[in-house]
């Protein structure tokens, strides 16, 4: 890496423990005056990747750390306000607004048509039913203007570079916090002062509790960092060493897999596999780092006791998973979503299965956001959740058509292919959890902004390679014609 990337890494770092010390040491007005100056520092700043990086990495909580419902050591402006919590990612996303609202996309982006029938149809859910709680409606709603923004902070693929190396470089300190809590049972946030995790119920480390922990807390930073490696494996560009790659998606599926979290672990192996098989440049040699890696990441668990007991205990998590192929949806007994949970939504859904409840007093009482397409199919009805998979079938069609369309030498061909799998890690994810919809978290609709971000870029590819073939052979029949 070039000194000044190293340079971003370093400061990263230092932000992030000043900020750690700001809010869990300092008085909450110090720690309003201190956004308020980094939001200044954002304004001015060229190195927009840098502050992107920042917001999911805060946002992400990793070790618990901003965590939301510590509301006293959240990243935010005014914690328990009457007007409920003004997070920094808010104030972040209005501002990021204000400072691009101005630059104009060419082409127009390029699911634009897809969005605006989405967002029409939102609007007259709207005038039907009303809002059931304002303040949430607007937290949950301001993430969708990164699909505006994020084109514009990640105009070049360098600045997607140094948007990824910073992601990267955090996995490391993800897999620190996970440890803490395999030791301890409770969260790296509890050192600083911070509250213990509501989810957390052991009152010890892994070698003192019968099931496998959840160090859940930081999980999107290592997704992001498979997402990442992935894109630049299959990129003919060498921005990073294939080494240092291989060893942040090893990490990086290895931090997803101890947190026993069954559709985040299918979603990272089916990205790895599709990369593999589909779009590595040597499948076997790709196959054969990858499983040295593994044994290796394995060797080093067997050497650390308390690592080995909960790879154990996740594996026997895992294996629950044979109870759905046998047709058994509560996997042994071990989930309620799509035997009890999922009722109440499918309740809502059936009152009104053609227009949904939209956002209003009825989508409150019956949504759930752990079942994510019963949710969306409640929230949005029939004729919503259509225009939904319209705008997911329009994406992968289109970035089949830039996969068929680009030459085999050409730097990207394969990169289409990878962000059909990113979709599909999303569509995992989402039978368990809500990922798009309506109402989204900051870090889910940075996941999807970012994704038809890099979509866009290759459909923009895509045209202007056609536009230069049309150009040469008008040319050339110019030239011929006597």
């Amino acid at each position: 890496m070039r000194n000044s990337e190293n340079k971003d890494i370093l400061q990263l770092y230092i932000l992030f423990i000043l900020s750690v010390g700001v809010i869990y040491k300092l008085p909450t007005m110090v720690g309003a005056m201190f956004q308020i100056l980094l939001l200044i520092a954002f304004w001015r700043s060229k190195r927009d990747y840098f502050w992107l990086a920042f917001v999911l990495i805060i946002t992400s909580e990793p070790g618990f750390l901003f965590a939301a419902i510590d509301a006293v050591h959240s990243f935010s402006f005014l914690p328990d306000s009457p007007f409920g919590n003004l997070y920094f990612y808010l104030v972040f996303l209005l501002l990021a607004f204000f400072k691009y609202y101005q630059t104009k996309m060419r082409p127009s982006f390029f699911l634009k048509a897809n969005l605006i029938l989405i967002f029409s149809y939102l609007s007259i859910q709207l005038m039907a039913f009303g809002v059931y709680k304002m303040t949430a409606f607007i937290r949950m709603v301001l993430p969708w203007l990164l699909l505006f923004i994020m084109p514009r902070m990640l105009k070049k693929e360098e600045d997607m570079a140094k948007f990824f190396k910073l992601v990267f470089s955090f996995t490391f300190f993800v897999i620190i916090t996970q440890i803490y809590k395999l030791q301890t049972g409770v969260e790296f946030a509890t050192l600083l002062g911070g509250v213990a995790s509501e989810v957390a119920k052991a009152r010890g480390g892994i070698e003192e509790v019968g099931a496998a922990l959840r160090p859940l807390y930081g999980i999107f930073i290592p997704f992001f960092a498979i997402w990442g490696s992935i894109y630049y494996l299959t990129l003919k560009k060498n921005y990073f060493s294939r080494q240092y790659l291989n060893l942040i998606l090893g990490l990086s599926i290895f931090s997803i897999f101890i947190t026993a979290t069954r559709s985040w672990s299918i979603a990272a192996l089916f990205m790895a596999i599709f990369y593999i098989i589909i779009s590595s440049r040597h499948p076997l040699r790709t196959l054969s780092q990858v499983a040295i890696a593994a044994v290796f990441i394995f060797a080093m668990v067997r050497i650390v006791p308390f690592l080995e007991k909960q790879v154990e205990l996740s594996l026997a998590r895992y294996e629950t998973l044979e109870y759905f192929a046998k047709g058994d949806i509560t996997a042994g007994g071990t989930t309620k979503r799509f035997d009890v949970r999922v009722k109440r939504p499918m309740a809502g859904f059936a009152a009104n299965p053609i227009f949904g409840w939209g956002v209003g007093q009825e989508y409150q009482r019956y949504r759930d956001g752990h079942i994510g397409y019963h949710n969306l199919l409640m929230s949005s009805g029939l004729i919503g959740f259509t225009f939904w998979m319209l705008l997911w079938l329009n994406f992968i069609r289109k970035m089949m058509e830039t996969y068929l369309k680009f030459q085999k030498k050409h730097h990207y061909k394969n990169v289409p292919l990878v962000l059909i799998a990113f979709a599909g890690s999303i569509f995992i994810i989402h039978t368990t959890a809500q990922w798009f919809g309506y109402l989204m978290g900051f870090n889910t609709a940075l996941a999807i902004a970012l994704l038809f971000t890099m979509g866009h870029r290759m459909y923009c590819m895509n045209k202007m390679a056609l536009r230069v073939q049309q150009a040469s052979k008008q040319t050339k029949i110019r030239l011929q014609t006597p």
